[in-house]
């Protein structure tokens, strides 16, 4: 992708550069050879490029071009992995370029994919592949959602009994780890409790509360099998952020053993929203003592009072709206995504790529100058094949990715699609599917039907995906009256 950056390039000297030839190294950085050979074009051309690359004090990085000597520097691999991002996206131009100084830096420090790879298992090379354009477009964050309802996707060694689907085995896990890392990209893994637990809890039906109704595990029960599998996960994905989940909660009639009865009453909790804080709360200590940061999505917050350090991923405003702004503006850290904007793989008739594109991180209406950070999502629930979700993901990830980038007022989709025409014939070459440009901006009432019908057959339990449909469909007509005009909100 010829990538847009916040800062334009600044001129030092005269003249310019091929960035075409063979590759002479000055490295001084950890970042092994080899790799830079693999990631930096090489052909046939009378001269060589000699990349120099160093650490350096400054907080972001710096890409400069002289004369076929090519310095990058940073605080980090991950700053120099972004300098080096940048340079492939200049030859992609496959033009000469003016010798020049590129010192840029992101809207955000996290910039996420998440891939449910529970609902439909993705192979280890698939991964691969989004791993691949995750770094050519700059996200540094794949969240792993690997458990719910359906599946637990990862093979457990301490409960192997969960592994009656397909799944990663571990050494697939720990070499998609290290893939990542290499390009600066770190596994966040999400294990999705109390809730979204009915496969486990069919597996050990005595973990239930009520044994005929809900997702959730019983608040009251111990908890060792559950710390055996977050040891283990911990074991997997050495990245500091570990995601608990705590959505969609089947609690109505929950609380209802002896146990959770006494619990209640010694610790003053009156529902099962309260006990749901309190197991949340619980496993968020066990994890800050392995020096986990913890990662659960909005709906926790309306349970009650989550621990303080607690990082919210918001997914959706209603109903969650007022609490997770108000924890904002107190200063709780959170992770901004939208079921209405920035989730991929629903038709682009429902989210237009203009609208991915153009999406301004918000709190019921409310921009948020600084998040922690900002994601995009791909559920694999309605999948039938990887060819199929790759056409989900592209282009929508590259719109994503460059609005996780930018400042606002940087924003140029015009600009975007013309890029996007000549990134379609890499991702072809790549072997990667995706949906034609004319086909990401029009509204297709097959496509949609088609779609809610699907969705209408899914048993998804306890989620809230009606109204985000419904909201979806009303904003989509909302902005047709301005003609295809996003009102944009400037940061």
């Amino acid at each position: 992708m010829i990538l847009k950056n916040n800062t334009a390039p600044k001129f030092p000297i005269g003249g310019d550069t091929v960035l075409a030839g063979s590759l002479e190294f000055y490295n001084q950085t950890s970042i092994s050879n080899l790799f830079l050979a693999q990631i930096i074009r090489q052909d046939a051309y009378p001269s060589k490029l000699k990349i120099h690359l160093s650490y350096t004090e400054e907080p972001y990085y710096r890409l400069d071009i002289r004369d076929r000597d090519i310095y990058i520097t940073g605080k980090s691999n991950k700053e120099i992995l972004l300098g080096l991002v940048n340079l492939m996206s200049l030859q992609d131009t496959n033009t000469r370029v003016r010798n020049e100084i590129i010192v840029d830096c992101p809207k955000t420090e996290h910039r996420e994919f998440m891939l449910d790879i529970a609902r439909n298992i993705i192979s280890a090379d698939e991964i691969r592949k989004i791993i691949d354009e995750m770094f050519r477009n700059r996200l540094n964050y794949l969240h792993l959602h690997f458990s719910d309802d359906q599946n637990y996707a990862i093979e457990s060694k301490v409960h192997p009994e969960l592994n009656t689907k397909d799944y990663l085995t571990q050494a697939e896990i720990l070499e998609l780890v290290s893939y990542a890392k290499k390009r600066g990209i770190e596994i966040i893994p999400e294990f999705d409790m109390p809730g979204h637990l009915n496969h486990l809890l069919e597996i050990n039906p005595s973990l239930r509360c009520n044994p005929s109704e809900g997702n959730s595990i019983c608040f009251s029960k111990p908890r060792d099998y559950l710390y055996d599998l977050v040891d283990e996960i911990c074991g997997l994905f050495p990245c500091e952020y570990f995601h608990i989940g705590g959505d969609e909660l089947g609690i109505k009639n929950q609380c209802n053993c002896p146990r959770c009865r006494m619990i209640m009453s010694q610790k003053n909790i009156i529902n099962p929203k309260g006990m749901a804080v309190y197991f949340i709360n619980d496993m968020a200590l066990f994890l800050r003592k392995k020096g986990k940061k913890i990662i659960c999505w909005n709906d926790a917050l309306t349970y009650g009072r989550i621990d303080e350090d607690i990082i919210i991923q918001k997914w959706f405003n209603y109903p969650f709206d007022k609490s997770c702004l108000n924890e904002y503006k107190r200063g709780r850290k959170v992770i901004i995504a939208s079921a209405t904007d920035t989730y991929l793989g629903g038709p682009y008739a429902l989210t237009p790529l203009r609208k991915i594109y153009n999406y301004i991180p918000e709190i019921n209406d409310e921009v948020i100058s600084h998040p922690f950070g900002v994601s995009a999502h791909y559920w694999t629930e309605l999948v039938s094949d990887e060819k199929e979700m790759e056409r989900g993901i592209f282009p929508g990830l590259q719109a994503f990715s460059e609005s996780a980038w930018l400042r606002s007022e940087n924003y140029d989709y015009n600009s975007f699609l013309s890029r996007m025409a000549k990134e379609l014939v890499e991702l072809e070459k790549r072997g990667i599917a995706y949906t034609d440009l004319k086909d990401v901006d029009r509204f297709n009432i097959k496509e949609l039907t088609d779609f809610l019908r699907k969705k209408a057959k899914f048993k998804n339990y306890t989620d809230f995906s009606t109204l985000a449909l419904l909201k979806m469909i009303s904003e989509y007509h909302f902005d047709r009256k301005y003609k295809g005009i996003v009102r944009k909100k400037h940061i």
